[in-house]
């Protein structure tokens, strides 16, 4: 690519992408960026890291606050999971906020899985079973996603 980027624009005129610091998706993500010709330097504990061929900054982030940062406009791109991206979605809409992100591209990369754990000894039907007695709590990283699993 043979193009000319001033790399002293503005802040406001530097593209920002938000990635998971730390996960399962990052090393993937940065792979990605590096592909599509970003060259960057990043150091261990770096929170942040200036494009030194583009005028793009990558913040490292946790992964539930990346939707949060593209809805406050303080990003304007974040590669996240589409877990993520739905619960967060679920929760602006319980809320009453209209969500001002969406997934544009599914990437080949990363995947999840939603696993449903019961007590020894329990015999397990479906994910609409309702047992007779009330189990202690129900344990869940996306509780949305799990109420709208068994919406379902």
């Amino acid at each position: 690519m043979n193009a000319n980027f001033d790399m002293n624009a503005k802040p406001d005129m530097r593209l920002k992408i938000a990635i998971q610091k730390s996960g399962r998706l990052t090393d993937s993500s940065l792979d990605l960026l590096s592909r599509c010709g970003l060259k960057f330097s990043r150091g261990k504990d770096q929170l942040m890291c200036y494009g030194e061929n583009m005028p793009l900054d990558v913040l490292f982030v946790r992964d539930d606050d990346i939707p949060d940062l593209v809805q406050e406009d303080v990003c304007d791109l974040g590669l996240v999971g589409l877990n993520v991206v739905e619960e967060k979605r679920l929760a602006f809409q319980a809320r009453g906020i209209s969500p001002l992100f969406e997934a544009v591209q599914l990437l080949d990369f990363g995947r999840c899985k939603l696993c449903i754990a019961v007590p020894d000894g329990f015999e397990y039907r479906s994910v609409w079973f309702r047992p007779a007695r009330r189990w202690p709590r129900t344990i869940c990283g996306r509780p949305r996603l799990c109420s709208r699993a068994r919406r379902c």
